[in-house]
């Protein structure tokens, strides 16, 4: 629960949105060993945060550290002058994670990679790790705008 409360607390303050593509997991994304070379399936653009967009790129389907996170971060801020919030993109892709191993769980599907909801939340804690966030205490939640 101290989980959804730091995402809740980290998500209270409204910023500007951006055009987003909506949907940008792994299975829509084409790479050529470390290059993008397609992005695909604009069923859903829209606007939103553009943290909101990037709420899959840790985690599942995409490998399991942060490495790809944090480098489009850092090309994000280099081409629009606008740094990202780690904290909002995490707490994103905290309610994007509990949510696929919860209607997952729940309709008897398995998850993705098939392992575990257990394994997931593992992964996901070492995630926060990685990225140097603690969710465990909602006083960490600070706004870099």
């Amino acid at each position: 629960m101290r989980w959804c409360d730091w995402a809740a607390a980290a998500l209270a303050s409204p910023i500007p949105v951006v055009l987003v593509h909506g949907d940008l997991y792994g299975d829509n994304q084409v790479w050529d060993h470390d290059e993008l070379r397609l992005v695909v399936d604009f069923w859903t653009v829209g606007v939103a945060e553009p943290e909101y967009d990037l709420r899959a790129l840790p985690g599942p389907g995409v490998g399991p550290g942060v490495e790809l996170l944090t480098a489009v971060m850092h090309h994000y801020g280099r081409i629009t002058g606008r740094q990202l919030s780690p904290e909002r993109v995490m707490a994103w892709h905290l309610r994007n994670v509990l949510h696929d191993a919860l209607w997952r769980s729940e309709a008897g599907i398995p998850l993705p990679d098939h392992r575990t909801p257990s394994e997931w939340v593992k992964d996901l804690a070492a995630r926060f790790t990685a990225i140097g966030i603690d969710p465990e205490s909602t006083l960490q939640v600070s706004s870099r705008r």
